[in-house]
């Protein structure tokens, strides 16, 4: 099993007596949850072993905060962008768990989860770039206007994918190691606030897989 990290803290976004839990995996593996203002996260930083984590992730965070699926009120999804393989699974995780506990599935863009994680914890504001190691040389990049913490951040850039090669720097930049917990919280509350107007529930992978059906099937010689 991968070393499971943990973060506690108070959630100031609150959306009434909403009571949520977060399931990602487009940067290690992490599930938080609030209850009323204290929040928890659990997570892994290990890029591959989502599936080996993510049940156990879900199982400590909603011991710890003393929460079921009777008393959750709904469940935040990260959608990325992230790699294919690993993203799909806190994606299909989240989504098995909202429908069988009956409760609203509340999809949060990830690089949006960071940049305002990172107005709560360091009171940034202005223009930042999120930006993530995409493998095969390549980084997932997503740009926006922080105003403060209690705001969700403006896109200035929607999420594009680059070489590293061809990437240069027009904007501080922000290197998450982990997705933001208590960003992906207070995203979802923050917009619950609003009037509850979330985004596609469609994962952001922002280019094709690495695997790939075969093209056609060869005649056998004989």
């Amino acid at each position: 099993m991968p070393e499971i990290y943990a973060k506690s803290g108070i959630l100031e976004n609150l959306a009434g007596n909403q009571n949520l839990i977060a399931i990602d995996t487009s940067l290690g593996s992490l599930v938080a949850v609030n209850n009323g203002n204290k929040y928890w996260e659990f997570g892994s930083s290990d890029p591959l072993a989502h599936a080996e984590v993510i049940s156990e992730l879900i199982s400590r965070a909603l011991d710890t905060a003393d929460l079921n699926s009777a008393t959750l009120t709904g469940v935040v999804m990260g959608v990325g962008p992230g790699p294919f393989t690993g993203l799909r699974i806190g994606m299909a995780a989240a989504t098995a768990y909202a429908l069988g506990a009956n409760l609203p599935l509340l999809p949060v863009v990830s690089h949006e989860a960071g940049a305002l994680g990172k107005a709560i914890e360091t009171g940034y504001t202005g223009a930042l770039a999120v930006v993530q190691d995409a493998r095969r040389k390549e980084l997932f990049i997503t740009a926006y206007e922080i105003a403060d913490a209690h705001t969700i951040p403006n896109h200035l850039r929607e999420s594009y994918v680059v070489k590293r090669t061809e990437h240069q720097e027009s904007l501080p930049e922000f290197w998450p190691e982990a997705v933001s917990g208590v960003g992906l919280l207070s995203a979802a509350h923050l917009r619950l606030q609003a009037g509850g107007e979330f985004g596609s529930r469609d994962p952001l992978y922002l280019r094709d897989p690495d695997v790939r059906p075969p093209a056609g099937v060869k005649p056998v010689v004989r």
